[in-house]
């Protein structure tokens, strides 16, 4: 509650960093309770990170994004985002957030071939449906 309470003041004073970051925090706080609007905050938190140049902000909400995405099943997206977040840390020195990055990406590379596997059967699959059955046709 309080975090809406900061987000409304920040934005009452047009302070689009200090929304940025009340926004980061608060998707954060939602991603295992409410998925969709914690979604709705990082991205909003995202947009104004990278208007304002709040580079630290926008590597979490990159990282949180990957985690979303790992939970909707999603390891390629995620995989992607990791990375982006884990460049911006590395590159801002801050080297706990590069490591937490680096552990999820671990985890994500594991997941991405099983979703590959999934997606190549389905496309089997789906291509299979569409070939005439052929064998059941009457010789002359």
């Amino acid at each position: 509650r309080w975090l809406r309470e900061a987000e409304n003041l920040a934005s009452q004073i047009n302070d689009l960093e200090g929304t940025s970051m009340v926004l980061s925090h608060y998707g954060r706080a939602l991603v295992n309770e409410d998925p969709g609007e914690a979604r709705v905050a990082i991205n909003r938190s995202l947009a104004g990170a990278r208007v304002v140049g709040r580079k630290s902000t926008e590597g979490r909400c990159w990282l949180a994004l990957a985690v979303l995405d790992q939970q909707q099943g999603d390891a390629r997206v995620a995989l992607d985002n990791v990375r982006r977040a884990k460049g911006i840390f590395t590159r801002l020195g801050m080297e706990v957030e590069a490591r937490k990055c680096s552990d999820l990406e671990e985890k994500l590379k594991e997941q991405v071939p099983r979703s590959r596997i999934r997606r190549s059967i389905i496309r089997i699959k789906s291509r299979s449906e569409r070939v005439p059955n052929d064998h059941n046709k009457e010789v002359a």
